[in-house]
C-alpha cells in the first residue's frame, strides 16, 4: 500500500506507526531504522523523523541539532520544537533552551518555569555560574491558569523545589559528618578538596531555590524571602552546620516539603500516593525522620489503594515499616497498624521496594530516571512475549553508565589538574592534524588520555563504560608499577571514593561491575545488532540492580 493510498483511507503509513511504536518502547535502533524507511520513501519533513529517532537513542546533541533543520513553515515546526525544548531542559543545554522557548507557541509562564528550572538542574556549568540564575525567572508569577498542563507545571515545580531544598539539607548533612570525623589539622568542610563538588551542588541547589521569591503563590513566614534563605543561604558553612545540627531546622524545611507536595493542593492532577511518595523520597534523600508521620497522616487511604494494588502507596507503606523499624519517630501504634495491614494482606509487603529504597538513595537523579525508564520498559514487556528484548537490557546498563559518569567520571575530571597530566606524559592535540602525541614512554594511556582531553575541553561530556572499566584498570595498577600518570590518577580517585569505595577499587569490584563478559553477553546485543531473549534480559536487569545495591556506599558523593 502506498502512502498516498493510506492517507485516504486516515490510516498511518505503516512507517510512520512503526515509528510511533519504536519511540513508545524506547526503541532507538528500531526508531532509526523506521526514520530512515521515511526517508527512502520521500516522506516530507525527514528531519523531525531523524531527530526523533537520535532522541529516543539518547544522541540529545545530534537530535537537537537535527530538528533545528525542520522547516519554519512546516506543519512540524512545533512539534519539533517541543522536542527540542524537553532535551535542553533535560540536559541543561540553556542557550538552545532560550532559543527555542523564544519561538515556541502556547507555553505558559508556570510551564517555562519548570522547564528552566529543569534545566538549571541539570545544568550549572563553570561558564554559566554566573548568568544562568538571571535567565530561571525574571518577572514575578502571581498566577496559574486552570487548565491541566499548567497545573500539572505547578505541581512539577512544587516537586523540583522540594526536591533542591532535600538536596541542600543533604549537602549540609555530608558538612556535618564530615566535621564530626575531622581531626584538628584537617581543613573546615568548605575548604576541604572532597567537599568541592559537594559545595558547588550546594551552590546550584540555592539558585534554583533562590527563585521561589517571584512566584507570588508560594507564601514566606517573617524576612524570609526565599526557600534558599530557608536552605541557610545567609551563613557561612561552619554556621550552617551548627545551624542544621542544634536547631530544628532540618523539621522546618521537612514542613515546607511537605507543603509543596501536599496531596491536598495538587489532588486535581495527582493521586494521593504520588504526592505522598515525593514526599518520602525527599525525606529519604535529607535523612528527615518524619517520614512515620507523613505516611501516618495519610494511612487509611494508602492502606485503601495499596490492597488495590497502587504501588506507590505499597511502596509509602513498606518505607514508613522500615523507618519506623530503624527508630524514625511515629505515632503510637503506627508500627502494629502497618503489620496488621501486611498480615492481613500479604501482597503488600514488597521486598523489592525495600531493596529499592537503598538503591535509589544513593542514585544520582539521572541514574533514578533511567532507572525507572528501564523497569518500565521491563514491566510492559513481561506479558508481551516481546521476541528480542535487547532494547531492555540495554537500558539497564545505561544506568551503570549514567550512575558511573555522574557519580565517579565527573567528579574525577572536576579534581584532575589536566595541566599536570600533559606535563607527565608529553601529551598534546594538535589542531591544526587533528590528532594527538604523547611521549614513548606513555604511549600506552594515549586512549584514556584522548578520552580525559574530551571532557576536559567539553567537547565529550561521558565515557562509556568499556573505556571506564579500562581507566580503572590503568589506575590500579599503579599500586604495583612506576607510572607517574597512574600514580597521579590514582591521587585522584582516592578524593572521590569513600572507604569503602577505595576497598571495593583495590578489590577490582569497581571493574567487576563493568566487567567484559557481561557488557558482551547483555549491553552490546541493544547497542549494535544482536538479538537478546527476554530471559536474558531479566538476567541483565538483577546484574545491573545487585551493582546498583553493591555501589551504593563508594561514592563521596
Amino acid at each position: 500500500m502506498d502512502v498516498n493510498q493510506n492517507e485516504l483511507e486516515g490510516k498511518p503509513h505503516p512507517a510512520i506507526e512503526a515509528l510511533g511504536n519504536c519511540i513508545y518502547a524506547g526503541d532507538g535502533f528500531g526508531a532509526a531504522k523506521a526514520a530512515g524507511v521515511l526517508d527512502y520513501l520521500g516522506f516530507p519533513d525527514t528531519a523531525l523523523y531523524d531527530g526523533l529517532a537520535l532522541q529516543v537513542a539518547g544522541d540529545f546533541r545530534a537530535a537537537i541539532k537535527t530538528l533545528m533543520k525542520v522547516d519554519e513553515k512546516s506543519e512540524s515546526r512545533q512539534m519539533a520544537i517541543k522536542s527540542i525544548i524537553t532535551m535542553c531542559s533535560i540536559t541543561g543545554d540553556y542557550s538552545n533552551l532560550d532559543w527555542a522557548l523564544a519561538i515556541a507557541e502556547d507555553i505558559s509562564p508556570i510551564s517555562e518555569l519548570e522547564l528552566r528550572l529543569n534545566c538549571a538542574e541539570h545544568s550549572f556549568k563553570e561558564e554559566c555560574e554566573h548568568d544562568y540564575p538571571k535567565k530561571i525567572i525574571s518577572t514575578p508569577i502571581q498566577v496559574i491558569g486552570k487548565n491541566k498542563s499548567e497545573v500539572e507545571a505547578y505541581y512539577n515545580v512544587c516537586r523540583m523545589l522540594g526536591d533542591m531544598l532535600a538536596c541542600a539539607y543533604a549537602y549540609i548533612r555530608q558538612g556535618i559528618e564530615y566535621q564530626e570525623r575531622a581531626s584538628k589539622d584537617d581543613p573546615p568542610f568548605d575548604e576541604a578538596p572532597e567537599a568541592q563538588r559537594c559545595l558547588q551542588s550546594y551552590k546550584k541547589a540555592l539558585v534554583i531555590l533562590d527563585s521561589s521569591r517571584l512566584i507570588g503563590f508560594i507564601k514566606f513566614r517573617g524576612d524570609v524571602g526565599s526557600l534558599a534563605e530557608c536552605a541557610l543561604s545567609n551563613y557561612k558553612w561552619l554556621e550552617k552546620i551548627h545551624i542544621a545540627k542544634e536547631s530544628n531546622a532540618c523539621a522546618k524545611a521537612s514542613r515546607i516539603i511537605a507543603n509543596l507536595c501536599a496531596p491536598e493542593t495538587h489532588a486535581a492532577v495527582n493521586p494521593i500516593s504520588d504526592s505522598v511518595l515525593a514526599i518520602v523520597n525527599r525525606f529519604l534523600i535529607m535523612r528527615s525522620p518524619m517520614i512515620c508521620l507523613v505516611v501516618d497522616k495519610y494511612f487509611e487511604q494508602l492502606a485503601h489503594d495499596a490492597k488495590m494494588g497502587d504501588s506507590k502507596s505499597i511502596d509509602c507503606l513498606n518505607i514508613a515499616y522500615v523507618r519506623a523499624g530503624l527508630g524514625d519517630p511515629c505515632p503510637e501504634g503506627f508500627l502494629d497498624k502497618v503489620k496488621r495491614l501486611f498480615e492481613g494482606s500479604p501482597n503488600i509487603f514488597n521486598g523489592t521496594a525495600i531493596e529499592d529504597i537503598e538503591i535509589f538513595s544513593a542514585m544520582t537523579k539521572k541514574g533514578r530516571l533511567a532507572l525507572s525508564n528501564a523497569e518500565r520498559l521491563f514491566s510492559l514487556s513481561q506479558d508481551d512475549g516481546v521476541v528480542d528484548a535487547s532494547h531492555i537490557a540495554l537500558a539497564f546498563f545505561r544506568v551503570l553508565e549514567f550512575e558511573y559518569n555522574g557519580r565517579l567520571i565527573k567528579p574525577l575530571m572536576d579534581k584532575l589538574d589536566f595541566d599536570k597530566i600533559r606535563h607527565i606524559t608529553g601529551y598534546q592535540f594538535l589542531r591544526r592534524e587533528k590528532r594527538s602525541v604523547i611521549d614513548r614512554d606513555f604511549e600506552s594511556w594515549k586512549r584514556e588520555i584522548d578520552e580525559i582531553s574530551l571532557i576536559k575541553s567539553h567537547v565529550r561530556e561521558t565515557m562509556t563504560l568499556g573505556s571506564i572499566r579500562e581507566l580503572l584498570r590503568k589506575i590500579r595498577f599503579s599500586n604495583t608499577h612506576l607510572d607517574a600518570c597512574a600514580q597521579e590518577l590514582n591521587r585522584v580517585i582516592k578524593l572521590v571514593l569513600t572507604p569503602e569505595g577505595l576497598t571495593a577499587f583495590q578489590l577490582e569490584y569497581l571493574e567487576d561491575a563493568l566487567s567484559q563478559t557481561d557488557l558482551s553477553a547483555y549491553r552490546n546485543p541493544g547497542a549494535h545488532t544482536g538479538f537478546l531473549s527476554f530471559s536474558k534480559a531479566c538476567e541483565a536487569r538483577e546484574i545491573v540492580r545487585y551493582w546498583l545495591k553493591e555501589m551504593g556506599t563508594w561514592f563521596m558523593a
